[in-house]
């Protein structure tokens, strides 16, 4: 099996590899996400066995990109208008049986 060069499959399949990266995580994280599947598949490239559905393997790419670009955005903290003033609650001093137990705790914790 010969596989073509690299930059024939991206000029075959690029754009539509980026079609469905902008359905998928809209078009501003898009870019990100086809540079990240294509430096996935050419890293994958040249161990590739089997040439049958090239377009089908750089979308199989492309959707995990697409989960992981979902996944990390939910771990992104949210921007707030008004930051309190002060915490909501710190254990005060005058709570011994807290500060009891954390005493009793080893010293390394």
């Amino acid at each position: 099996m010969r596989l073509p060069p690299f930059q024939t499959l991206i000029d075959l399949h690029g754009r539509e590899v980026h079609r469905y990266l902008a359905a998928c995580v809209g078009p501003i994280d898009a870019d990100d996400c086809w540079q990240e599947t294509m430096l996935a598949a050419l890293r994958s490239y040249p161990g590739l066995e089997d040439d049958s559905n090239l377009r089908g393997w750089l979308l199989q790419i492309a959707a995990r990109k697409a989960i992981d670009a979902h996944q990390t955005s939910r771990r992104q903290p949210l921007p707030i208008a008004n930051v309190p003033e002060q915490a909501a609650h710190s254990p005060a001093p005058s709570e011994p049986a807290l500060w009891r137990a954390v005493r009793r705790l080893p010293d390394k914790q």
